[in-house]
């Protein structure tokens, strides 16, 4: 299997236009008021935690596609499947939910 990391700064991410495909901008059209309230929560509670510790919180966004459920955090289920995740399963271990894989957009 074939794997691709691409890694960049901040500073180089941000000054490259977003290029979104056409799904993107059906959604937007239905559901861009909806994230924009939801932007506005999110950035005033990222605001708070930084007031709060004095740095804003490190996140960290996983994205996978095709995987049936329990895929991830399931050492059983894997290796019956025949491949292991231990490092995701340790973030399972320790309180971390993979749990929004298999939901449809929007939801119903």
């Amino acid at each position: 299997m074939a794997r691709s990391t691409t890694v960049c700064t901040a500073s180089e991410q941000s000054s490259k236009p977003i290029v979104h495909d056409a799904e993107y901008y059906i959604l937007e059209a239905q559901n861009g008021k909806v994230w924009e309230v939801e932007d506005g929560q999110l950035d005033k509670k990222l605001a708070e935690l930084k007031k709060k510790y004095g740095t804003p919180p490190n996140i960290i966004h996983y994205m996978w596609d095709d995987q049936p459920v329990m895929s991830f955090g399931d050492p059983i289920y894997q290796k019956i499947r025949g491949y292991e995740t231990p490092n995701l399963n340790k973030l399972v271990e320790e309180g971390m939910r993979f749990s929004r894989r298999d939901r449809t957009w929007p939801p119903q």
